[in-house]
């Protein structure tokens, strides 16, 4: 049986009909279209992280949730209900969150481009015990998330391992998601699989956890 969509193509034109009056520009919007991002965030996460210097991996939402962000809250770290194929969670609770992958800072100087990893997580010796953030983490997450329509809920994914170092969170649970990069040149880079994931991690010379 065909499933009726929620939302129409009409609807994503209004969308981006008012992003423009917003004043927010074409080719953030088309970022936004593409990853599930709102627009304004898609702006706010450029400009941040090019006044900063720094690159920001991330697990993109559902390709829906932009029509409801600004309306609903992002899903709340402790939740573990899975929300609908338009991201949505049970009784429009909350909407799909940024799935921060990992935070990276540009070191100018020496040859080449070299990044060093911003740890925003303390390792854990039990994977049901909350990690702590670190103090750096976060000081950009709380800098970041005062000019964000859907804040970031938690401290990076790569980050969240255990004492030995082994990350919680294993391939099988990253595969099957889309992926985009926010780099200190103010560019987005969409990835739309796992291994263009890694594959990014591995030109850029980013520690892999996974």
């Amino acid at each position: 049986m065909a499933v009726t969509p929620r939302y129409s193509l009409r609807d994503f034109d209004r969308l981006n009909e008012r992003d423009a009056r917003r004043g927010i520009g074409a080719w953030d919007i088309g970022q936004a279209a593409m990853t599930g991002f709102s627009a304004a965030d898609v702006e706010t996460l450029r400009l941040f992280c090019h006044t900063e210097g720094l690159l920001l991996t991330i697990r993109c939402p559902k390709p829906n949730t932009r029509q409801v962000i600004g309306m609903l809250p992002p899903k709340p770290m402790a939740t573990k209900t899975k929300s609908d194929a338009d991201g949505i969670g049970p009784g429009r609770a909350w909407a799909s969150d940024y799935d921060l992958m990992g935070i990276f800072a540009f070191a100018r100087g020496g040859a080449g481009r070299r990044y060093e990893r911003i740890p925003t997580v303390e390792p854990t010796a039990d994977k049901g015990v909350k990690p702590r953030m670190t103090a750096e983490g976060a000081a950009i997450l709380r800098a970041l998330n005062r000019h964000m329509e859907h804040p970031f809920q938690h401290g990076a994914n790569d980050d969240w391992c255990d004492t030995a170092g082994r990350p919680w969170n294993g391939a099988d649970k990253l595969v099957g998601a889309r992926y985009v990069a926010f780099t200190e040149t103010a560019w987005v880079r969409y990835m739309p699989s796992f291994g263009h994931l890694h594959k990014f991690y591995t030109d850029n010379g980013l520690d892999w956890p996974y």
